[in-house]
């Protein structure tokens, strides 16, 4: 009999049992000690035994039972995220991503939402997440204040930053410089040499960083490096962005900090009389599932996001006194559709 299943004499309280450790061990064809250690993240289990009692508990639904395990070992298993644009595509995946890696580890989140980037606004969040016992908190800040902020925190539990860079704090980032470097070079290739860059507000990090990867591959090549528009990341934005831009002035290509200011770029310039490739070349930034429903569709750079933060999580539980800094090894992907054509 499987654990779903009920027999004619089980009473409903066993029927509506949750799955036990015991369950698990049983299913899996462990012991209960090695189960444990998977659910705690121990060392001395195989990676064979580790992904079989993995697919068990998936199977069966099974969570730890945090009041128990926090009066057993005094731990909360608790992480804390602080987070700001959590409406934006990247912050909200990468907060996703969070979300299922910690639930395999069994953690659980407290999440706060700052309303504000001032260092009197990070302090306060900081405290009220100390406050709730947290055992580490992953920060989902990309604007510059906010991480200036937080560089300046010291506390007794590990602190990451996701995408901020700074030297005091652990870091986890995909390399967004090197990203843009590559969207640029791609229009290179196609033999485009006025490419303008719609980037996203100058006090955020990722903006600021694509920016940089734009501008290096055009003179590192000895072109110029001379449009440049900025936007809010809205579709609005980028439309705006778009009736502004000087065609006039040669540009036959333009790489966009993020695939909505990249849709409404698109939308002005065909507003304008312009084609799409055949005129004008666009390229956008992180591949939103909607990217390729775009008319036409998007080439654009896919970044792993949830993957991203999968890695916050691994670095607190493997390094929970200090986690590495590192950036993140997998350079975003280009993923070529039918935005960009060979300059005629």
């Amino acid at each position: 009999m499987t654990f779903q299943e009920r027999s004619p004499d089980m009473t409903d309280v066993e029927a509506r049992r949750a799955p036990s450790l015991t369950d698990v061990a049983f299913l899996a064809g462990v012991s209960h000690q090695t189960v444990s250690r998977v659910v705690n993240r121990r060392p001395n289990v195989s990676d064979a035994t580790r992904s079989k009692v993995r697919a068990a508990i998936s199977e069966l639904g099974y969570r730890p039972n945090a009041a128990a395990r926090s009066l057993a070992t005094g731990r909360t298993h608790s992480i804390g995220i602080l987070t700001g644009e959590i409406s934006q595509y990247g912050p909200s995946s990468v907060l996703m991503g969070i979300h299922d890696a910690a639930r395999e580890a069994g953690y659980f989140l407290t999440v706060v939402t700052l309303s504000d980037y001032s260092t009197p606004t990070v302090d306060e969040a900081l405290s009220g997440l100390l406050n709730r016992g947290v055992e580490g908190i992953i920060a989902i800040t990309p604007h510059v204040s906010a991480l200036e902020a937080l560089e300046r925190v010291e506390t007794s539990i590990p602190l990451v930053t996701v995408g901020g860079g700074r030297q005091s704090v652990s870091d986890i980032s995909l390399n967004q410089e090197g990203a843009a470097a590559h969207a640029v070079l791609e229009l290179i290739g196609l033999g485009h040499q006025v490419i303008a860059h719609l980037s996203g507000p100058s006090d955020w990090v990722d903006a600021r960083r694509r920016a940089d990867g734009w501008r290096r591959a055009l003179q590192e090549r000895g072109l110029p490096a001379e449009h440049l528009l900025e936007g809010d990341w809205s579709a609005r934005s980028g439309y705006q962005a778009g009736l502004r831009l000087d065609i006039p002035a040669g540009i036959t290509a333009v790489f966009a900090s993020n695939d909505q200011m990249a849709l409404g770029l698109m939308k002005a310039l065909k507003d304008r009389g312009y084609d799409i490739p055949m005129n004008i070349s666009v390229i956008g930034f992180d591949d939103v599932p909607e990217a390729e429903f775009y008319e036409p569709p998007l080439t654009t750079v896919r970044q792993e996001f949830h993957d991203l933060g999968r890695s916050c999580i691994d670095a607190l539980i493997s390094h929970p006194s200090r986690p590495e800094s590192a950036r993140y090894a997998l350079l975003p992907q280009l993923i070529t559709r039918s935005s960009t054509a060979r300059r005629v």
